[in-house]
């Protein structure tokens, strides 16, 4: 007998913040998508149920896709808000195993001209779109900086 795993179950919560040492506010309501680092050069992402996720009330979400490298991505978020954290690709066999969660960060980004206080200004290396997987690998959702 063969067998093929087809998808992992990614768990997490969300919140709203800019540093990575507090947890903020759940980021209620706010759409995760789980992008294939491959989308951009044309591969579809569509086919695998529960791809995309809301964040419940109590900031928790639940994402499904097959084993692979992925960007987490926001989806429909307010205007001037971005997924501050994971910054980079995040391999989905990392995150197997029991007890394992990816958290994820949306923080407000100021644009370029404007220094409005509390607003954070993205960096050099969260300007560009697709990110080297080997540069940008941040595995089970942490930081490697």
């Amino acid at each position: 007998a063969r067998y093929m795993l087809e998808a992992l179950f990614v768990e997490g919560w969300a919140d709203q913040g800019h540093g990575y040492l507090r947890r903020g506010r759940p980021a209620a309501g706010r759409q995760l998508a789980l992008v294939p680092l491959g989308a951009a050069a044309g591969k579809s992402t569509k086919g695998v149920a529960g791809r995309d996720s809301v964040v419940v009330k109590s900031g928790y979400y639940q994402l499904r896709a097959p084993p692979g490298l992925y960007r987490l991505s926001l989806q429909n978020g307010a205007e001037g808000e971005q997924l501050v954290f994971p910054k980079g690709s995040v391999e989905l066999s990392e995150l197997a195993g029991r007890s394992t969660l990816l958290h994820a960060r949306i923080g407000l980004v100021a644009p370029a001209e404007d220094s409005a206080p509390g607003l954070m200004k993205p960096e050099a290396s969260e300007a560009s779109p697709e990110p080297e997987a080997a540069d940008a690998y941040d595995g089970a959702g942490g930081d490697t900086s």
